[in-house]
């Protein structure tokens, strides 16, 4: 399948691995901080992730208890209602047992990022031909209990059949022996580009007919893009980093590994139609989009039935939506992570973020108060890190991968994006990092 030929190029070496398929890695670091080994080149994944070119997903997400109310995905569902907790003793599987902190208390079926809030897996619609896969689970009491299903998989099968969509009655739920979903950590990342010291802050790796690293901009503390992005291979900052009505120059695909999260504003948008384009972006924390004030003035941007904040939350005071996502809203005691149990600390440590990029380049606004709005589509795009938000409604082409994600409320479709059949996703990363599912 591949060979490995080194070649000297005036004194300098140059490591190329090449492959039947299209995407290789020749070792080009514009930092000039070091090299890479082939076997770091060489994962598992370097030819696609087999998950991908198997069930096509376009959500694969542990914790949908947000995402399902309303959604329309026309392509497969990978899921495990965070099935065995973080792995190391901290169990939530189906948002259990319930949370309380002050006067709320969130449970499987109502407000528990990985169960079923509100019993809404059978108002989502997805096509017949589509699947759902999941583990192969015992359900917890409780959801036997009031349900009779037995396993993950009946509990899915039973919501379906009570849905009133043609599609979603007939679509199949498939039981894995394992799945896996997550995100990078540093370690991983520095890992994957052969070593990331302390003090260095962005890493490139050109794909071998790619082009040099262009138009982003090191604000010493976070990176933001200033200019078209001209990205063709393998990126690593440390970041947070800052996208805003991203222009990205791309012929084989711009992959970025963050260090920290990421905060996407406006829609991205490619300089050319070449027929490999697309952008993949992995956090080691959480991506935020559209995320941000949601009162400039006197008045709110929209109507506070969209739910930018809520009424009962702190943050309708602060007028923040970035605010209410990652500490007030109302279902945060369910927000569990493999790397925090303490999830109001874990938010915090993003606002964090947010407030280092805000004291350089001012208020960050919610989409409804920016000039392009909340109904912005992505497509050629796959997202990555232990948390997603959004607020953005328009569609989205392409795979979010995800310990849980909330996203818009609306009528927008998730769709896989065929350019990740012969583009593969994070080649640098191993599958077992974010995506693995075993049959």
């Amino acid at each position: 399948m591949g060979k490995l030929t080194l070649v000297a190029l005036t004194g300098m070496l140059v490591l190329l691995f090449q492959n039947c398929s299209k995407t290789g890695f020749s070792i080009d670091d514009v930092t000039g901080t070091g090299g890479m080994s082939a076997s770091a080149a060489s994962t598992d994944n370097a030819l696609g992730n087999d998950v991908v070119l198997r069930l096509e997903p376009a959500l694969a997400i542990r914790g949908m208890g947000c995402v399902q109310c309303h959604a329309n995905v026309d392509s497969s569902i990978v899921t495990d209602f965070g099935y065995k907790g973080d792995g190391k003793g901290r169990d939530y599987f189906f948002s259990l047992p319930a949370q309380t902190v002050g006067s709320v208390t969130t449970t499987w079926n109502s407000g528990g990022i990985y169960g079923d809030h509100g019993n809404n897996f059978n108002t989502m619609t997805i096509p017949a031909d589509k699947s759902v896969f999941v583990p192969k689970a015992v359900a917890p009491a409780a959801v036997t209990t009031a349900t009779a299903a037995k396993t993950l998989a009946e509990y899915i099968r039973g919501q379906f059949a009570k849905s009133t969509d043609a599609g979603t009655k007939a679509a199949n739920v498939y039981e894995k022996s394992s799945i896996y979903i997550g995100a990078p950590t540093e370690t991983d990342l520095a890992n994957a580009f052969g070593g990331f010291a302390a003090n260095e802050r962005q890493k490139y790796f050109r794909d071998p007919v790619g082009s040099p690293l262009a138009g982003l901009q090191d604000r010493g503390n976070f990176f933001q893009n200033n200019s078209v992005v001209t990205c063709d291979g393998d990126l690593l900052l440390r970041g947070p980093l800052l996208l805003q009505n991203l222009q990205l120059n791309t012929s084989t695909g711009c992959r970025i590994h963050v260090i920290g999260s990421v905060f996407i504003y406006g829609p991205i948008s490619f300089t050319n139609a070449n027929a490999n384009r697309n952008i993949q972006i992995t956090s080691t924390k959480a991506i935020a989009m559209g995320l941000g004030n949601v009162k400039p003035g006197a008045t709110f941007c929209e109507p506070n039935s969209n739910w930018a904040v809520y009424p009962t939350d702190p943050s309708w005071a602060k007028a923040s939506s970035m605010i209410s996502r990652f500490t007030d809203i109302w279902t945060d005691p369910s927000f569990m992570l493999r790397q925090s149990g303490d999830p109001k600390a874990f938010g915090n440590s993003v606002l964090a973020e947010a407030a280092i990029i805000e004291a350089a380049v001012g208020t960050l606004y919610d989409a409804a108060c920016r000039g392009e709005g909340r109904n912005v589509s992505f497509e050629r795009i796959v997202l990555n890190a232990p948390v997603v938000h959004s607020r953005y409604q328009g569609n989205v082409s392409g795979t979010i991968i995800a310990e849980f994600a909330v996203m818009a409320l609306g009528d927008f479709k998730f769709k896989f994006d065929p350019v990740f059949l012969h583009e593969p996703l994070f080649p640098r990363l191993s599958k077992k990092i974010y995506l693995d599912v075993v049959d």
